[in-house]
Parts: C-alpha cells; structure tokens; sequence
C-alpha cells in the first residue's frame, strides 16, 4: 500500500465516519497520528513528507535520514533528512514548506524546519513533534496577553522575544530635523525595526541556516517591495482572493498562512500545517516571531506554483480565507484555532491631489511590527499616486486612537525632493513610539492618515531676523522685520509682533524665532522633558508645532534644576543643594528658562531658526 496515499485518506475517513455517526470525533479527545521520537531515529531510514506544490492538492515527497544533531540548544535535537521527489532535487527545500509534516516508519516524525542558502541539495532540518505537541498543551490565553519571556525550560514553549528598546517623544523631533538622503533613511529606520526573531531559529543553528517561513506581499509596486524586504525580510509576490478561493478544510500538509495586513493591501506569512487535531492546528515547525500568546488572523492559502532559485526557492501564494487565529507563537511552531477570532486594528490611508487614493486595511495585532506595517501601505499609496520621488509637498494629518486615552492627532508638513520618504520616517517613528514606550502596553483602535499633496515645493527659509530695537522693558511690544527666501526664488520680508513679558527681570533676554520644529527642538534643548506617565508622552507630541507654523521663544537665564520630569528655574542655591542630595542622583541643570511662546499659523511652511539678543531695561525711577 502507498503509505503517502494512506496518511492522507485517514482524515478523509474519520470525517466521513463522523459524518455518518459512526465515529462522533467533536465529543471525544481529538485523533493523533502515532508518532517516531528522536531516539528512535537512525541514518538512512527512509520515509515521506506532505506539502503543496500547486493548488490545494496534498502531494508526497521522499524524505531520508541523514542523523541527529543531538542537544544543540539545552533539551533540543533535531532531525536532519534530505528531501527528494516533487523536482527537491532540482529546487532545493522550498520556503513555505516549513511545516510539513514528515513521516518516519509511518509515523509522524515532525516538521520541515529549516535549511541552508546556496546548499546543493534539499537538505533540511526536522523540528520533533514530540516539541510540537508541546505547543499544544498551552493553556489558550485571553486575548491581548502577549509576552515574550522564556516561561519553562521546554523549548516548545519557550518564546524567543522580540523586544526594543523604548522611543520617547525627542525622537519624533529628531527625524524632523534630520536632513539627507530620504531613501537610505527610510531603509535605516525599517531595519531598525526588523524583526530580530524571524529567523529565530535559523539563528540558534548557524548564520547560514534559515527558517522556511514565506512572506508574501499583495498590491505592493517595486518601490514599496523594497522597502517591505527591509522590514521582513525575503518577500515575495503574492494574491488575495479572500473567500473567492474553494479551498478543502485544513490537514496535515495544507498550505496556511499568518495575515499581517489584509484589506486593499495584503501581506502575510505563509507555511504548512504539521497537524491539526480536532480545531487545533500545529504548523511551521519553528517560531513566526517567537512572540509567545498572539491573536493573528489564520487563513487558507493556496499555491500557484513553485519558482526555484539558486538563494532559495519559494512558494508563490494566495491568501484565502480566514477561518481563525494563530494563539502561539513559540520556539517548536505556530499553534492556531479554527473558529477563533483574532482582534485586528483598522486602518485608512487617503492620498488627495492629482490623484487621489483610498485603502482600507486592517493590521495584525502584533506591536512590535505595527509600525513597519502601518508604514509600508503609506508608502504604497504615494507609489500609486505617482509622487513616491520627486519635488513636492506633503500636508499630513494623523489620527491615532488608542484605548483608554484621548485620540492623539498630528499635524505636520513636509517638502523636498525626499518629502514622501520623510512622511512615512515621521508615521514610522509616531507608531514605534506609541506601540514600544516604555512606560504602558497600549491597544491601538485605529489609525487614520490623509496625505494633502501640493506638485511644488511651498516652503521658505528663514534667513534673519532683526527687532526694532535690542533694548526694551518688560509689558512693552515688539516688532521684528523677518526676511524669507522662497525655494530658488528671492528675498521676501515680513514684520512679526512679539511681547515681552510684563514679569520678566531686567537683563540679558533671548528671542529664539522659527519654524516650529526647530523652536520645539530648542526648547527641548533649553529645558528638557521627561515625562512621568504616558498621558504626559501624548499631551508632550499634542504640544509640537509643525513647520506650517512660525514660532518665537522668550527665553532668559535661570538657575534651575529639572526634577522629577519638572523645571524648576529660579532656585536659590542652598535650595538647588538640598534638591540635588534629595534625589540621590544627578540632577541636571537648567540654566535657560523659557518664560514667553507664541505661534502664529503661516499659509506656506517655513524652515529655519535664528536667535536675537535683547536686554531688557529697568524702569526709569521716580
């Protein structure tokens, strides 16, 4: 009997059995395939596999048993095979077949794990069910409980983390500021925010070794591909066909795949189930991120074909269907759920100018990949609407609604031949900062983004500043004559009314005048923020100004000290002493106090910031 042919027929049976009453599998203990430990493995025994290499249709290939690697990490060994049949030989082990079950002395042995770039041969190495079904036994955890800690010794539960370090609101500032190539930018930030464990695996074996996990990406031009192979790694083209696709239920061997994005857009993470008993499915054969309990959306998929390749050949997909949720995320595979439901965050991105453009979209649950996620689909939209390079302006309105909190808008403008790259560096950095603080785990409700396009570069730079006078009194009002350069274009001035403070001291006192980012940054300078809570963090990004708006700080000098996330200017020093031994720690000085800020809202952006020098005169006695 064709043993290949046997394994696959044993589902279609007990469904059947089920059907007719015979075997009622739904009230009883879910059916296991009897299964080969790693110890009774030994070279040159021969078996198979199953996977899909074309459609929906289960196909068999041979598998023989090159060794063991032995306790390679603590308590872990695996099963080394080469594959052949199904044209391996030629292909070499396909990215998307990670998963598929291998059966020894049939008897299910494991999954197809990883391999190796460049080897000649199909050469891969087997995850044991036994660690598998490990995975299995997690308690179901309630959804939104995310982790990424190792919580006992066995490697099937253990998660391989995904953590990065906190962003503080400063950073959104910096990239604003930053000035260069737009482009290299951009891929800096995304590789920045790569995931680390998506070759978790690949990484414990060697640095040639990866993992089979197949990342496919649907609607995306060259330009936003590129910047999507940043962010995941290899991706390859990929289809949506949602429920049009007439896909048999998911078994041992079906393709399946993670979605990441789904909507207009789509992108997702591909593999083969290991093992599904009852509504409970094994798949991969090693960790999509190693991130622990997950909510992902979990979907049929279907296989066009195979392209080979001499790096590594892949699977060419599309996304079906989604029937549940993946709920683990750990070091042996995947574990998903038929019927489970995986929360998701909407999201709309419009482009409005020559061309406008409109998806809607949904994102994973998954915030340490959020921000590349909501990043790429922006990028896309600009790639549509054809203005992803060039010279022009971008108006940008952000709304980011976050459980719990009031919903943070952004406002902000960029120009220049990098000014879409620079766009979507800013939504990049706002959603790190939001998904990776320090501080609280946020639940992000949606995000709404609207890009206002302008075909010219609108903003002027700032060239001087001169004031009326540079002696003054304190409640007096001042004017200032601004002269602004037009983008390759002339000289143009302005006069701005300024106040001085009627409080403020005689001395030396300071007008810093600009746009509002560079104020902002100044300011930040001068007396620095550490925001206590995350209401803070969110009430600190409100505060920012944008480059459409001109501002002006009145700053003179202090003696101060920043406390607690406060500055307190204006201390005696046996005070600032005491103040400093309390803390047990160094406390920074302020030596510039802001006492004055105004902003006045400009039809163009402007760009720049010069600083004036004033005294301010005591009042005549008498």
């Amino acid at each position: 009997m064709n043993s290949g042919k046997t394994a696959i027929s044993i589902g279609f049976l007990l469904s059947l059995l089920a059907w007719a009453g015979v075997a009622q599998v739904g009230d009883s203990e879910p059916t296991s395939e009897p299964t080969i430990g790693v110890d009774e493995v030994e070279r040159g025994q021969r078996g198979y596999g199953i996977s899909v290499f074309e459609g929906g249709t289960l196909e068999r290939f041979e598998v023989e048993v090159v060794g063991v690697l032995r306790n390679f990490n603590p308590g872990q060994s695996f099963i080394l095979a080469r594959l052949s049949g199904a044209d391996l030989e030629s292909s070499g082990v396909i990215a998307g077949m990670s998963g598929s079950p291998v059966f020894i002395d049939d008897r299910l042995a494991g999954a197809v794990s990883f391999s190796w770039d460049f080897s000649t041969g199909a050469l891969a190495g087997i995850m044991p069910i036994d660690a598998m079904r490990s995975l299995g036994e997690i308690p179901l955890a309630p959804s939104g409980t995310g982790e990424a800690t190792i919580d006992t010794p066995d490697s099937a539960s253990r998660s391989v983390g995904t953590t990065r370090p906190g962003f503080e609101p400063e950073t959104l500032l910096r990239s604003l500021l930053e000035r260069g190539n737009g482009r290299e930018r951009l891929e800096a930030a995304f590789a920045a925010l790569a995931p680390s464990s998506a070759d978790a695996l690949a990484g414990d074996l060697s640095g040639a070794a990866t993992s089979l996990i197949q990342f496919g990406a649907s609607g995306l031009g060259p330009r936003s591909m590129s910047f999507a192979q940043k962010a995941l790694g290899v991706v390859a083209p990929a289809g949506r066909a949602g429920d049009q696709l007439d896909l048999p239920d998911l078994e041992a061997g079906s393709a399946v795949a993670a979605v990441l994005v789904g909507g207009d857009l789509q992108m997702s993470a591909s593999g083969t189930v290991t093992e599904r008993r009852g509504d409970q499915i094994l798949a991969f054969g090693h960790p999509f991120m190693g991130m622990g309990s997950v909510r992902l959306p979990l979907a049929k998929a279907e296989v066009v074909t195979v392209v080979s390749s001499r790096l590594s050949s892949f699977k060419l997909t599309n996304v079906g269907e989604v029937v549940g949720a993946f709920d683990e995320d750990r070091f042996a595979g995947i574990r998903g759920q038929v019927g489970l439901t995986a929360p998701t965050t909407p999201m709309t991105v419009r482009i409005r100018g020559q061309s406008d453009v409109k998806f809607e979209l949904f994102l994973a649950d998954l915030p340490a990949m959020r921000p590349s996620l909501a990043a790429i689909p922006v990028l896309q939209a600009l790639e549509v609407a054809e203005v992803s390079a060039g010279e022009f302006g971008v108006d940008m309105t952000a709304q980011l609604a976050i459980s719990g909190y009031e919903t943070l808008d952004v406002e902000q403008t960029f120009d220049g031949s990098s000014a879409g790259f620079d766009a979507v560096i800013y939504l990049l950095q706002l959603v790190a900062f939001l998904e990776l603080n320090g501080l609280v785990d946020v639940e992000m409700e949606s995000i709404d983004i609207d890009l206002a396009l302008h075909p010219q570069i609108r903003t002027q730079s700032l060239v001087a500043a001169h004031p009326q006078r540079s002696r003054v009194r304190a409640g007096e009002s001042l004017k200032l004559h601004l002269e602004l350069r037009d983008y390759r274009g002339e000289t143009k001035r302005e006069t701005l009314d300024v106040s001085i403070p009627a409080d403020v001291r005689p001395g030396p006192y300071y007008l810093f005048v600009g746009d509002g980012v560079s104020v902002d940054a100044a300011e930040l300078q001068m007396q620095p923020r550490r925001p206590r809570d995350f209401a803070a963090s969110l009430d600190q990004l409100r505060g920012y100004a944008s480059k459409r708006e001109l501002s002006v700080l009145g700053v003179k000098p202090a003696r101060g000290l920043l406390v607690d996330g406060r500055t307190l200017s204006e201390l005696p020093g046996s005070l600032r002493s005491l103040l400093s031994k309390e803390t047990g720690a160094r406390v920074p000085a302020v030596n510039l106090a802001v006492v004055e800020r105004a902003r006045r809202e400009r039809g163009r952006p402007v760009d720049g910031l010069v600083r004036i020098d004033l005294t301010v005169q005591r009042e005549p006695s008498g």
